[in-house]
């Protein structure tokens, strides 16, 4: 099943949702374009922090989209919120950590 996440016009995510269930990704992404208003990015609920739960295939976006974070265009990822001002953002994994000292 394929998951969507709904970006504002800042790549802020405020939606997310399953796309079809009787449908393979490809064939989700043109219904959401074709049904849907706004702008929907398709997201995977198996990778996190740049890595899928299955070894044997490839990460997609970085992170599963969560509401309030965003869409990196140019890194093509997911970011979650950054919950603390001090934090920074690892480049590999696209998550926010604590500064080291």
């Amino acid at each position: 099943m394929s998951h969507f996440a709904k970006l504002n016009d800042d790549n802020v995510v405020i939606q997310v949702i399953a796309g079809p269930i009787d449908m393979n990704d490809d064939e989700a992404v043109e219904w959401v374009n074709e049904n849907l208003q706004g702008r929907w990015i398709r997201t995977s609920r198996n990778t996190n922090e740049g890595t899928h739960k299955d070894e044997t295939k490839q990460p997609f976006r970085k992170n599963y989209a969560i509401i309030g974070g965003t869409y990196d265009e140019e890194r093509d990822a997911f970011i979650p919120p950054k919950y603390n001002e001090d934090f920074i953002l690892d480049e590999e994994k696209c998550i926010w950590v604590p500064p080291t000292k």
